[in-house]
């Protein structure tokens, strides 16, 4: 348990066993974490905060050697997890320039009332609020994910055989709110999509065999879907697309 404060973490924190990180509130953690394939638990009432060094040159991803350009912000987020199950509850996971959080491998977090993404605008923001590969899974409930770079992958990116779930949860201030390929399995409901440049939900490459579904979704100030393809499996009910931006 944290007290009251801000401290530099440093990190990657490595938590592979049964954890529970909580803090007073207004506790400001900076640096990274890593939860492991044995680790799960709870993170709750704090406020965990990285901010990305220079990805310039050759990098070594200490998890899987030399990292490719494309991949770069991949290798240092705020939390990665490949372990699980861990609940994030009633806190912040924020980024300047790096990704906010990645679930890979077969990592597995339910967010609940949580916010993600940059630590604001422009120079504040992040590369990626959220991201979902391989074989991982991350649910939203009732949570805000905001603030990616325009030349980002958005608010969360679902690839591979991965799956997202988010209910009842705001996402603002991307180039595109949510993005999937591969297999990747996407459930959305009762989402707010606002400021979402190019759609709340973007269809990449290979999302044919992808599986969505969108209810109850309304995007204000942009279209619901974006990209060239369609899942093959693709549901929609209920939603509405509002071409005014929202004003509050």
């Amino acid at each position: 348990h944290f007290r009251a404060g801000q401290y530099t973490v440093g990190g990657p924190v490595v938590l592979d066993g049964a954890a529970t990180v909580t803090g007073d509130p207004d506790v400001v953690l900076l640096g990274r974490w890593a939860m492991q394939s044995k680790g799960s638990g709870l993170v709750m009432g704090v406020k965990l905060v990285n901010i990305a060094g220079g990805v310039a040159g050759a990098i070594r991803d200490e998890m899987a050697g030399y990292t490719p350009p494309t991949m770069r912000t991949l290798v240092q987020p705020c939390v990665m997890v490949w372990g699980g199950p861990w609940r994030v509850d009633h806190c912040e996971v924020r980024s300047s320039r790096g990704v906010a959080l990645r679930v890979f491998k077969q990592g597995s977090v339910d967010l609940h009332y949580a916010g993600i993404g940059g630590l604001g605008p422009d120079t504040d923001a992040a590369s990626l609020g959220i991201s979902i590969q391989e074989q991982g899974f991350c649910s939203l409930d009732d949570c805000l994910v905001e603030h990616t770079t325009p030349g980002g992958m958005g608010g969360i990116c679902v690839q591979d055989r991965a799956e997202g779930r988010v209910r009842d949860s705001v996402i603002r201030n991307h180039a595109s709110g949510i993005s999937i390929t591969g297999r990747g399995v996407l459930t959305v409901e009762r989402c707010r999509f606002e400021h979402v440049r190019d759609a709340a939900v973007v269809f990449l490459k290979d999302a044919t065999r992808s599986t969505v579904a969108i209810t109850s979704s309304s995007v204000y100030g942009g279209e619901l879907l974006g990209g060239a393809s369609r899942p093959d499996r693709l549901v929609l009910e209920h939603n509405e697309a509002r071409p005014e931006a929202a004003l509050f």
